[in-house]
């Protein structure tokens, strides 16, 4: 009996470090730093993530992080302009559908985009500097015009590890291993702290009390563009 208890105090103890091994891999804290740089309508998004370990980051070390951007219908990113950061290593993201560059905001749904990045290992801390590119649509003119707030909110953490991380309280999430692939990885997401939620960015909106004049410039500067461009190819005619 007393050989019985002994065994079970053993299991206990077994089990009791199993789990602190398994807490161990997810024993850490994450904080972001948001920003939108830049001024008019083409800025950058900018996150700075940084996860911070009691324990060594030797686990995290080859680790990616991305996060998942829902841009409102006031934003949206180039993909060609994407592609060609990413073939640099400037920039690693993707848009998760079409994007139309050319629709104004008021016809134009929201867009969820992936940004990725690898880790810097700084003692006990692991840094990832993500940026994306974004650029402001045009706003529905209105009654006296004047700007309009538009919020970028929370984005979500993910991390993937080439060694399976064992985090049974994080949720997962299925979505590209890398920017536009094909093949789909399964990520941990992680809360964290931000500095900013959500992020505000002011868009000039025009003034629809201005339409008629702009109406009237347009129609001259077509008309004029138009004589101009007879008379020229009318003086280039040899006269009979």
């Amino acid at each position: 009996m007393k050989h019985h208890g002994t065994s079970l105090h053993s299991l206990f103890i077994l089990l009791f470090m199993y789990g602190l091994s398994n807490g161990f891999e997810c024993d850490f804290h994450a904080t972001m730093i948001r920003s939108v740089e830049k001024e008019g309508f083409h800025k950058e998004l900018r996150s700075l993530v940084e996860i911070v370990t009691t324990k060594s980051t030797e686990k995290l070390r080859d680790c990616q992080v991305a996060i998942e951007e829902n841009l409102p219908s006031s934003f949206y990113v180039d993909p060609d302009q994407l592609n060609n950061l990413g073939a640099y290593g400037k920039v690693v993201a993707c848009a998760n559908e079409t994007v139309d560059v050319e629709k104004p905001q008021f016809t134009s749904p929201p867009l969820k985009v992936y940004v990725y990045s690898s880790l810097n290992t700084t003692g006990n801390l692991l840094v990832a500097n993500l940026v994306l590119p974004i650029h402001l649509r045009y706003h529905k003119p209105r009654a006296g015009g004047g700007y309009e707030v538009v919020k970028i909110s929370k984005p979500r953490l993910f991390l993937r590890c080439p060694r399976r991380l064992d985090c049974p309280k994080q949720g997962t999430m299925v979505f590209p291993c890398y920017r536009c692939s094909l093949n789909k990885c399964s990520w941990l997401e992680f809360s964290f702290k931000t500095n900013m939620d959500p992020l505000k960015v002011t868009v000039p909106v025009g003034d629809l009390n201005h339409k008629l004049i702009i109406q009237l410039l347009t129609f001259l500067v077509t008309i004029g563009g138009s004589i101009y461009i007879f008379s020229t190819l009318a003086s280039k005619i040899p006269h009979l």
